[in-house]
């Protein structure tokens, strides 16, 4: 949640086990919902039509540098 996007109220990081800790993972909460065997339609994930998301040339240049590494 470095990148200025949806999140959680509350940010809560689980245990991790040695290979997540030495690979860099980080598990925490999501927004996301996943069910199995269930059809569901295109949700809205987050939504702020009278306060859209602005960058400054920062938090651009942060995205877009996450994005080049993947």
């Amino acid at each position: 949640y470095s990148l200025p996007f949806c999140k959680p109220e509350n940010i809560v990081y689980k245990a991790e086990n040695l290979g997540e800790v030495l690979r860099g993972d980080r598990i925490v909460n999501t927004l996301y919902t996943v069910l199995m065997n269930l059809d569901k339609k295109c949700e809205v994930l987050c939504k702020k039509p009278d306060n859209p998301i602005k960058l400054t040339v920062e938090e651009s240049k942060l995205l877009a540098e996450r994005i080049q590494e993947e």
